[in-house]
């Protein structure tokens, strides 16, 4: 697996990238708008002044920066002949999303989301569990996930959408990969003392109802999450307050499985069908709070 990783981004998600391409012993350099130097001084590696510079010396681009800059970044590098790991949301909407994917087929090229819970250990043990049939048939789930209010006034705005798309995509991910498509969606969100709180009630085709709560607390706000999978033969709980010992970082586990979708055409654990999948839940899920309304997805 002998490839050069062009990390796009050097906040907290770009470290832990970072720190990933080190355990995995690939080369990576950085470009970040303004603010690599530092980044690049910690982890001994190039900092290029122009994405362009970054393209023409990386064999996969890696984009770690804020949701509204991807669409443009991973055009660029289509342009460029490389294969793209994109954090998540891949888009805003499915409609840009699926430009992307268009543009990626046209262009012969990857282009793979990063939702890393599908990588957790404990996730992906529920997961099998679930598709062996140790529950029997699914009859619903429950999910949270709560952390301090990021401080990016862009996580915020219509451009980051906010908790319920950058906080909670994570879950709808989830939700989907263990109850598959969704019919409708409704939620609500509300502000309290304890911070910015949504809950978001997904109807999947097959009539499992998944319940996904979300909260961004103020400064401190310990990160916690939770699931919880019930069937008719049982049910499966996780939570972050277990403690766990993975025999490596879930985000190190992601970037082999997404390298090696590039380079050797395997199915990675996490498709662009399955990003797509997951914006389309979260745009409807905007649409509801919207209109405080269910709403159908077709």
């Amino acid at each position: 697996m002998s490839v050069r990783i062009g990390l796009v981004g050097a906040g907290s998600i770009g470290h832990a990238h970072a720190q990933s391409c080190w355990d995995l012993g690939l080369p990576f350099a950085v470009y970040a708008r303004g603010h690599a130097q530092d980044f690049a001084e910690r982890w001994t590696i190039e900092q290029y002044g122009t994405y362009e510079q970054l393209l023409d010396n990386s064999d996969i681009i890696l984009i770690a920066s804020p949701t509204p800059t991807h669409e443009e970044l991973v055009l660029a590098a289509f342009d460029h002949a490389r294969d793209v790991i994109c954090e998540k949301p891949l888009t805003l909407d499915v409609a840009t999303s699926q430009r992307l994917a268009d543009a990626s087929v046209q262009a012969g090229r990857q282009l793979l989301p990063a939702h890393v819970v599908r990588y957790f250990p404990a996730y992906a043990a529920i997961h099998k569990q679930v598709l062996a049939g140790d529950l029997g048939r699914l009859t619903g789930l429950q999910l949270s996930r709560r952390g301090a209010s990021p401080w990016q006034a862009w996580f915020h705005e219509a451009a980051g959408g906010g908790l319920v798309t950058d906080l909670l995509i994570h879950d709808y991910d989830q939700a989907l990969w263990l109850a598959g498509d969704v019919s409708e969606v409704r939620a609500t969100q509300w502000y309290d003392d304890g911070g910015e709180h949504a809950r978001a009630e997904l109807t999947h085709t097959s009539g499992v109802v998944s319940e996904i709560h979300g909260t961004w607390g103020p400064e401190g706000t310990q990160f916690a999450t939770s699931i919880h999978v019930t069937g008719e033969s049982g049910d499966l709980d996780h939570d972050s307050s277990t403690p766990t010992d993975p025999y490596e970082s879930p985000y190190t586990t992601q970037l082999r499985d997404l390298v090696n979708a590039c380079t050797d055409g395997t199915t990675p654990r996490v498709t662009l069908a399955d990003g797509i999948r997951a914006v389309r839940v979260a745009e409807a899920v905007r649409e509801s709070l919207r209109s405080d309304e269910p709403v159908a997805l077709t």
